[in-house]
């Protein structure tokens, strides 16, 4: 699976440094050390938009699929 990010990401976070350093991690499937949220298209076409824990995505179940997923939002809490 592919993280593809939006255009205009919505976030609650600062766009400073540190926020592109997080970004860069997001695309590159690093983990994550903190609480973090992405709002997405769903994953498996059930529903409008959904929100998942970024390290959950990271599981070989999320990685193992085909489909890009397109990130809209990013969170901390």
């Amino acid at each position: 699976m592919k993280f593809v990010l939006s255009q205009n990401l919505y976030s609650d976070m600062a766009s400073d440094k540190s926020f592109q350093k997080l970004l860069n991690k997001i695309v590159k499937k690093r983990p994550v050390a903190t609480g973090l949220f992405l709002v997405t298209k769903p994953v498996f076409n059930a529903g409008i938009m959904e929100i998942y824990d970024y390290n959950e995505l990271l599981q070989p179940f999320y990685r193992k699929r085909k489909a890009d997923l397109n990130i809209y939002g990013v969170s901390s809490s």
